[in-house]
């Protein structure tokens, strides 16, 4: 049975319990969480490509690509209750889905390429 708690209007709403996967807490992320991820990534990678280009001027696209979606992931993950803080399992399980994601942005980005 899902716990329900009151809000302040007095109206009754369902809490969302955690969820567990992989041994680690997750939150399923609201909408506004997932725009405000998407929001403070897109100011980070902006960031970061400024940092790119001034660093090393030939930078191509697909590696401002590549930082995008590493960025956009941290930003969610930490949005869904990723801590990295927490122990080592929460930090391998972010690298690992961060090189998933990777690996699969690689591998279009080379077949769209061919």
């Amino acid at each position: 049975m899902t716990p329900v708690f009151r809000a302040c209007d007095g109206r009754a709403v369902a809490k969302i319990p955690p969820m567990q996967i992989l041994g680690v807490q997750w939150r399923k992320p609201t909408f506004k969480a997932f725009t405000e991820a998407s929001v403070i990534g897109l100011g980070l990678w902006l960031c970061g490509v400024a940092a790119m280009v001034q660093a090393n001027p030939q930078v191509g696209a697909d590696e401002v690509g590549a930082l995008l979606v590493m960025v956009w992931w941290f930003s969610l993950g930490a949005r869904m209750g990723l801590d990295l803080r927490t122990g080592l399992r929460p930090l391998l399980v972010n690298l690992g889905i961060a090189a998933v994601l990777l690996a699969c942005y690689s591998a279009a980005w080379h077949w769209l390429a061919a």
